[in-house]
């Protein structure tokens, strides 16, 4: 796991929503761990919650492997 992900594992927002698991999915819907730039990305993720959320909000960072910052967004369920 890259150090810029190692030092952020903090969780942030209202912790209503508990992430379970992350995919980063090609063109294709296969699974990858790399995309080449201009490529297709899905990324889905898999939550839970203890009580129905009508607009759960998601907060996304990308980053290189050398830990420089690509991207960015909050995307909406």
């Amino acid at each position: 796991m890259p150090e810029v992900i190692r030092r952020n594992q903090g969780r942030w927002g209202t912790k209503e929503v508990q992430i379970t698991g992350v995919r980063f999915l090609d063109a294709e819907g296969r699974p990858v761990a790399r995309v080449p730039v201009g490529s297709a990305l899905t990324i889905a993720i898999a939550y839970r919650a203890e009580r129905p959320i009508s607009q759960p909000s998601f907060g996304i960072s990308l980053y290189r492997e050398d830990g420089l910052h690509v991207t960015g967004d909050v995307i909406e369920a």
